[in-house]
C-alpha cells in the first residue's frame, strides 16, 4: 500500500521508504514514524477535504497537515464551492466564499457583483468557474481588485475605490484627481495618477439614543409617527438599521402620503399606498392611475387607499411566495373609516357593529351619539309596540267574530266533504254493479256465439259422415261406375277447402275467446285495484 502512494516520488524518497518497508517485517511502522518527505507527497494526492480530516488526527498532523498550505488551489477551490451550499451556510442570506483569502464570509461582505449573477452561489453549472474567483469587499480593497474610482454597488449604495489610499468611500467623499499634478513619476518609475485622497471620516460616537438597549430601542420608536420614524432613521446609519419606518401605524403612513402628494401637485405623479411613495405615472397601469387621479380630483379618498403601483400590485398578487401571501392579506384587512376618514389595518382596530374603527367608536361626542340613537330607537320601538297595542284592542271584536265564521265555514266543508266521499262511494259501487252485469252478458253471448257453429258443424259433419259411409260401402262392394268414382272425387275436392274454412274458423275463434278473456280479466284487476 506504501508502494502506491509513493508512486512517482523522487529516487531518495523512494530508497527511504524500501528501507522503511523492510524493516516492517520487525516492527509495524505507525503514521508518527513514517519520513516527513513521504507523507508530503501523499498529501499531494489528497483532496482539500481528506487533508482537512489527516490534520484532525492529533497535534503532530495538525501541525504538518495544514490544509491552505497543503492542499492545491484547484481542490481547495472544489471543496468550498461545494462547502458554500451546506444547510448551515445557506440559511437567511447565507455564507459565500472569498477565494482570496477562503474564508466563508456573510453575505454582506461581498459587493452585489460578486454575490449575484453568474458569481452567485446558485449559478448555473456552466459558470461554477467564474464563482472559483469571487473575492470579498476586505481583499478587493486591500489587493485593489476593482477597477479604480469606479461605482462599485454594494447594498443601496455606490462605493468607489482609490487604488492610491485602498479606501472605499461614498461618492461625496471619493478621491479627486489634483488640478495641479507632480511633475515627479513614482518610486518604481511608473506613471501615477496624482490625486488628491480624502482623509476617511472618523466614526462619530454614538448618542444616548443609539447606546439604549435594543428592545428599550423598539419601545420608543414605536411612539413615532410615520413622519418622524422617516426624519430619525435619516439622521445616522446606526439608527437607519434601527428604525423601521413601516412599523408606524397605517393610518399615519396614509395621511403622509396624502399630504405629499398634495404638496407635490403634478399631475403626472400619484400616490402609491402600498410602498407609500409618490410615483410617475408610468409606474403605473393606465387604467390605474386614470381611476385613481379621478377620484382624487373627486376627493374620494375611499377608493384610494386600494391603489398601488405596477410592481406593488404585482407583488400582492402572487401567491406563490409567503411574502406575496402576507401583502395580500394585509391589504385586503383595510378598513376605511366614514367618522375620521382614516384607515386601520384589520378586525383589531375596526368595530363592525358600528362600521368604524375603535378609537372614533370611543370618543364622547360618539358615545353620546350611540346613547342618543340607541334611546331614540328604544323610544321609537316603545311607540311602535303601544301603537300595536292599540290596533289589536280595536281590532279584536273583529278578529273574533272572523274566527267564528272560520270556524262555521270549516265546519261546513267538512260536512260537505263527508256528503261528497259516501255520494262518490255509492257512485263507485253502482258503476261496479253495471260492469260486472255488462260483463256477465258479454260472457252468455259468447257462450251463445260458441254454442250455433258447433251445433251446426255438428250437424255437417254427421251428413257427411253418412254420406261417405255409404259411398265407401258402394265402392266396396263393387257397385260404383266410373262416373259415381269421379263424382266422388269431385265431392272430396268440395268437401277439402269447406273443411280448411272450419279449421281456420275455429282457430280465430279461439283466439277471440282468448283475447276477450284476457282482456276481461285484465279489467277485473283494475276494478280491484280502483
Amino acid at each position: 500500500m506504501i508502494t502506491g502512494l509513493v508512486k512517482g516520488t523522487t529516487a531518495d524518497t523512494l530508497t527511504t521508504t524500501t528501507t522503511l518497508v523492510t524493516r516492517q517485517t520487525v516492527t509495524m511502522a505507525s503514521l508518527e514514524t513514517i519520513p516527513l518527505e513521504v507523507l508530503l507527497e501523499v498529501t499531494k494526492h489528497l483532496d482539500f477535504g481528506e487533508v482537512l480530516a489527516l490534520s484532525t488526527l492529533n497535534r503532530a498532523m495538525k501541525a504538518f497537515a495544514q490544509p491552505m498550505t497543503v492542499a492545491s488551489d484547484e481542490t481547495k477551490r472544489t471543496f468550498f464551492l461545494r462547502a458554500e451550499r451546506f444547510p448551515q451556510h445557506s440559511a437567511g442570506a447565507g455564507r459565500l466564499t472569498c477565494f482570496t483569502c477562503w474564508r466563508l464570509l456573510p453575505r454582506d461582505a461581498f459587493g452585489d457583483g460578486e454575490a449575484t449573477g453568474r458569481k452567485g452561489k446558485w449559478a448555473a453549472a456552466h459558470h461554477r468557474r467564474f464563482a472559483g474567483h469571487r473575492f470579498c469587499w476586505t481583499c478587493a480593497a486591500a489587493h485593489r481588485l476593482y477597477p479604480d474610482n469606479q461605482a462599485i454597488r454594494k447594498g443601496p449604495h455606490l462605493w468607489y475605490l482609490c487604488h492610491d489610499c485602498g479606501l472605499f468611500k461614498l461618492r461625496s467623499q471619493r478621491c479627486e484627481r489634483n488640478p495641479q499634478p507632480a511633475v515627479a513619476a513614482a518610486a518604481d518609475g511608473r506613471p501615477r495618477v496624482d490625486r488628491i485622497c480624502t482623509p476617511p471620516l472618523a466614526a462619530p460616537a454614538p448618542s444616548p439614543l443609539e447606546r439604549l438597549p435594543a428592545a428599550l430601542q423598539q419601545r420608543v420608536f414605536g411612539h413615532l409617527g410615520y413622519r418622524d420614524a422617516v426624519m430619525l432613521a435619516q439622521t445616522s446609519r446606526r439608527l437607519q438599521g434601527a428604525v423601521d419606518p413601516q412599523a408606524a401605524s397605517l393610518g399615519d403612513k396614509v395621511d403622509f402620503v396624502r399630504a405629499q402628494h398634495a404638496a407635490h401637485g403634478a399631475a403626472a405623479f400619484h400616490a402609491c399606498y402600498a410602498c407609500f411613495r409618490v410615483r410617475h405615472r408610468a409606474r403605473f397601469t393606465a387604467d390605474q392611475f386614470a381611476r385613481a387621479d379621478d377620484a382624487a380630483r373627486r376627493g374620494a379618498w375611499r377608493r384610494l387607499i386600494w391603489t398601488a403601483c405596477r410592481r406593488c400590485a404585482t407583488r400582492a398578487w402572487d401567491a406563490s411566495t409567503a411574502e406575496g401571501r402576507a401583502a395580500r392579506a394585509a391589504w385586503e384587512a383595510r378598513r376605511w373609516c366614514w367618522r375620521c376618514t382614516g384607515v386601520v389595518a384589520g378586525e383589531a382596530d375596526w368595530l363592525a357593529a358600528e362600521n368604524c374603527c375603535r378609537p372614533c367608536a370611543a370618543r364622547d361626542d360618539v358615545v353620546a351619539a350611540r346613547g342618543e340613537v340607541r334611546a331614540a330607537r328604544r323610544r321609537a320601538a316603545e311607540a311602535a309596540e303601544a301603537a300595536g297595542d292599540a290596533v289589536l284592542d280595536g281590532v279584536a271584536p273583529w278578529v273574533a267574530e272572523q274566527e267564528e265564521q272560520r270556524e262555521r265555514v270549516e265546519a261546513a266543508m267538512e260536512a260537505w266533504r263527508l256528503e261528497l266521499q259516501s255520494r262518490l262511494e255509492l257512485a263507485q259501487e253502482r258503476r261496479r254493479q253495471r260492469l260486472q252485469e255488462r260483463q256477465q252478458e258479454q260472457d252468455r253471448e259468447q257462450e251463445r256465439r260458441w254454442e250455433q257453429p258447433r251445433e251446426s258443424l255438428q250437424m255437417q259433419q254427421q251428413l257427411l259422415g253418412q254420406q261417405q259411409e255409404r259411398q265407401q260401402e258402394r265402392f266396396q262392394a263393387g257397385r260404383m261406375s266410373t262416373a259415381e268414382l269421379s263424382l266422388y272425387r269431385r265431392i272430396q275436392a268440395m268437401v277439402r277447402p269447406r273443411r280448411e274454412r272450419e279449421r281456420e274458423q275455429r282457430r280465430r275463434m279461439v283466439h277471440d275467446f282468448v283475447a276477450e278473456s284476457a282482456q276481461r280479466l285484465r279489467g277485473l284487476l283494475l276494478g280491484a285495484s280502483a
